[in-house]
């Protein structure tokens, strides 16, 4: 007798983070970071000295790479108006590729300790919800940054996250937080800190790597969580996964990280959403490293 069930949808799919090809779009404006920072506040098309047109880039994950969906980041338009952001979706669109969110960084600490500043953050993001409105992106990713001790980052940062998680509702849209530095780099905390806030609207953007974590420092951390420990505690939370590549031995496994063990803990949770390639070595031209990402996440999901 035939099965004639409907196939099942595959739990796991994969797009392309925009962050994979930030060399072919900012060409070499990052190697001075304090110029670089300079000219995304006033000069921002200054950061922009690639090959790659940002527009382009939803059809060059499709056509290149043959991957349908994508991860931006905001510092590839910075001081973009509404017009583009309906370009993009257009483009988007016309290629058949699914915008999944905006990941933002540059505006400041969403957990500032002073008010203001932590107002004038929340305040900075509310462009980033248009835009990710625009787009049709189910999130914006963002980073829960702050200063003192565990405890009083984690009230300072509960408090701004939110603050935005409201902003957020009424377009529809998730803020989810990556561990991505400082405290947000220790799952515990990061966990602690999205119940503190309350929100049905809020998760987390879970990186294969960015474990190292401190009180102090936002990057450098002294000490560093077991990655694979952390992106199991993280992922019941998760509205997306960041599959951070850094380089391939002769039988395309990732040196640096275990995509195996990686790849069970991802499939023994409840995680349906998306898994971005982020390649981010230097022993192999960006499009080599996304293909051999793409190809050992094709073979393990």
């Amino acid at each position: 007798m035939m099965n004639f069930d409907t196939p099942k949808t595959p739990k796991l799919k994969l797009a392309l983070s925009q962050w994979a090809l930030h060399r072919e779009q900012f060409g070499n404006s990052k190697e001075d970071y304090r110029q670089w920072q300079k000219w995304l506040a006033t000069e921002p098309e200054k950061v922009l000295k690639g090959t790659l047109d940002p527009l382009d880039f939803p059809k060059v994950a499709k056509e290149r790479f043959g991957l349908a969906a994508v991860e931006y980041v905001n510092t590839f338009f910075y001081r973009k108006d509404e017009d583009y952001f309906t370009e993009l979706q257009n483009r988007s669109a016309d290629v058949g590729v699914k915008n999944l969110l905006i990941m933002v960084d540059e505006e400041g600490f969403l957990g500032h300790p002073e008010e203001k500043e932590r107002l004038q953050t929340i305040e900075r993001h509310k462009r980033w919800l248009a835009a990710a409105a625009i787009l049709g992106c189910h999130s914006i990713r963002v980073n829960a940054h702050s200063k003192g001790t565990e405890e009083e980052q984690q009230k300072l940062a509960a408090e701004g996250l939110s603050k935005l998680c409201d902003l957020a509702k009424p377009v529809n849209l998730n803020v989810i937080i990556e561990n991505h530095g400082g405290m947000s780099s220790h799952p515990e905390w990061l966990i602690r800190t999205i119940k503190a806030t309350g929100q049905t609207n809020i998760g987390t953007m879970v990186d294969f790597d960015n474990f190292k974590y401190s009180e102090t420092k936002i990057w450098d951390g002294e000490h560093t969580y077991d990655r694979y420990k952390g992106v199991d505690l993280l992922l019941p939370y998760a509205k997306a996964v960041s599959a951070k590549s850094y380089s391939f031995d002769a039988d395309g496994s990732e040196e640096k990280i275990d995509f195996e063990r990686m790849a069970k803990i991802i499939k023994d949770s409840n995680f349906e959403g998306y898994v971005s390639i982020e390649y981010e070595g230097d022993g192999l031209a960006e499009n080599e490293g996304i293909k051999a990402t793409k190809s050992l996440l094709d073979k393990l999901l």
